[in-house]
């Protein structure tokens, strides 16, 4: 069976029809099931953890009133990650942007809007104000040619490759939430009116506990959401934000004295080094598939050039931060020994390809941050 069937429209379709469909991408090693409408037919929690082998497919698209599929995503099915766009103008903002991702990326039209494909090493599910990124086996999402309730036709707009997906770009983690926020900080002098920004009150919205024994927990999670969203922020900034917070959170807390929600959320701010959003894998794939850097071309040694492509993807991920990287991720990157890893660091170095901006402390678990400068 070739890929074509993915690409290939069909006015009707029948119970074998969608079998073929289903076989076809679980030759992706992605974990299918069958809906009718968007709803999964049966038990699909077994699929979270394992993909359906062709027997158990044939048995479960046998069933009646079958009207499409789904994939389930995250590490079941190799890390599939999507970036659903719920508006289609949400969507041409982000393609003009970023035409080079728009065109790459396979791309699914919608009822709504738009799912972009990619993969991504995290199990990740972020609420954005123009859509979600699903990346985790809790949930899934229909594939073409599936039909929306209101009779729409999933279809695909960009097909997918033959081979693997490529790594969700920087662009789709964080694109919305960041721009906005980073916005709403410059234009009001009164700390208190962050709030107000639609990303920062979706970050307390999203991580409020829902019972007791959450807050510490979720605190960490809000601490990871606005390391994303307004990672300078200062003392002034983030004191109103928690305050709303906490606000928002007593009726399922015990802990009602603000000074300890503010203490703990203190201690995960400085203990966050992953902000929401970015991923090691992610940017590792990048520099696999992407060409080297021009910088890298004064170097014969593979490794160096490689070592370069990926604190490219790294700054590319992390913007005008500064991007940790441990002489032990170095080495694995590279299939090298950390002392490598750290030889190969120290030349881009020395040659300014990078430059250290502050030194790891491996007592504290904390990686040493660079800046790319090539």
């Amino acid at each position: 069976m070739t890929s074509n069937i993915l690409v290939h429209q069909q006015v009707s379709l029948n119970a074998r029809a969608l079998l073929d469909f289903a076989l076809d991408y679980a030759s992706r090693g992605w974990s299918i099931i069958p809906v009718i409408d968007k709803k999964a037919i049966g038990l699909w929690k077994p699929f979270q953890t394992h993909v359906a082998d062709d027997t158990t497919l044939r048995r479960l698209f046998a069933k009646n009133g079958i009207t499409g599929l789904a994939v389930i995503l995250g590490q079941v099915s190799g890390g599939l990650a999507v970036r659903d766009f719920d508006h289609p103008n949400a969507y041409q903002a982000w393609a003009n942007a970023n035409p080079h991702d728009a065109g790459l990326l396979s791309t699914v039209k919608t009822a709504r809007g738009f799912h972009v494909y990619g993969h991504i090493d995290d199990e990740i599910f972020e609420a954005f104000a123009d859509g979600e990124l699903r990346a985790d086996s809790k949930h899934y999402v229909l594939l073409p040619p599936s039909v929306h309730p209101d009779g729409t036709r999933y279809s695909w707009l960009n097909p997918l490759p033959n081979g693997d997906l490529p790594a969700l770009p920087a662009s789709l983690l964080h694109w919305f939430s960041g721009r906005e926020a980073q916005a709403c900080l410059a234009i009001t002098s009164t700390p208190s009116k962050h709030i107000a920004c639609a990303p920062i009150s979706e970050a307390i919205a999203k991580t409020l506990p829902t019972g007791p024994g959450q807050r510490n927990r979720r605190l960490f999670d809000l601490a990871r959401n606005l390391k994303a969203i307004v990672p300078e922020a200062t003392q002034d900034d983030l004191r109103p934000i928690i305050l709303e917070w906490h606000r928002q959170a007593l009726p399922n807390v015990r802990t009602k004295d603000f000074s300890e929600t503010w203490t703990d959320f203190v201690v995960a701010w400085d203990r966050v080094k992953r902000p929401v959003g970015f991923s090691f894998r992610a940017a590792a794939r990048a520099a696999d598939e992407a060409p080297f850097p021009v910088v890298a071309n004064r170097y014969d040694s593979a490794n160096l050039r490689q070592l370069a492509a990926l604190c490219r993807e790294l700054q590319a991920q992390w913007k005008n931060r500064p991007f940790p990287l441990s002489c032990r991720k170095a080495g694995e990157f590279l299939g090298v020994s950390a002392i490598q890893g750290w030889r190969l660091l120290r030349v881009l170095q020395f040659d300014e390809v990078i430059e250290l901006v502050r030194k790891g402390n491996k007592r504290a678990a904390k990686a040493s941050e660079w800046r790319f400068n090539g």
